[in-house]
């Protein structure tokens, strides 16, 4: 028996039919959620990697980075793969396998996000076909931004040549 019945006529609509425009570019902290193993219509083998945003705005927004991992060209995509895995605090030297994506899953870190713009247009309007954002650098857990938190914490009162302290200089 098929209970599977949802009555949409009573569901509000919200626009969802918007499309999201790309995040603007900037630093988030992002942690990967899901992977899979897929094929090129080249007949190359890669890596999909769904990152959800976690901050500091656009948080639960969702960027997607393909890892190539067979075929001619994989210099650059391996060594983006080591740079996430330095970036979350992993050993970057390890072997790749399903332990090690797995591994990555949760994982919080930090990335500069572009946009990216397709190189084909809409004749209609002249504008790409679609923007997308990429992670143009994965920043690992040795230069990531000093938290708010801790530059307020961080600020102390300089002595004047008055003897008087100055605890802020606004």
């Amino acid at each position: 028996m098929d209970d599977f019945n949802i009555d949409l006529s009573q569901v509000e609509d919200t626009g969802s039919q918007d499309v999201y425009e790309p995040l603007p570019e900037g630093v988030y902290d992002l942690q990967a959620e899901t992977w899979e193993r897929k094929d090129s219509k080249a007949g190359n083998q890669y890596i999909k990697v769904m990152y959800r945003v976690l901050g500091p705005t656009f948080a639960n927004r969702v960027i997607w980075s393909n890892f190539i991992y067979t075929g001619d060209s994989t210099v650059v995509s391996m060594s983006r793969l080591k740079n996430w895995i330095t970036a979350t605090g992993g050993n970057p030297d390890v072997s790749l396998n399903q332990e090690t994506m797995d591994g990555l899953m949760l994982q919080g870190f930090s990335a500069k996000v572009g946009i990216e713009h397709s190189k084909e247009t809409n004749p209609s309007t002249g504008e790409p076909k679609y923007t997308n954002n990429v992670i143009k650098t994965f920043i690992g857990p040795n230069k990531k931004r000093v938290p708010q938190a801790s530059v307020a914490a961080a600020k102390q009162s300089v002595p004047t040549a008055t003897g008087i302290a100055i605890d802020n200089w606004d």
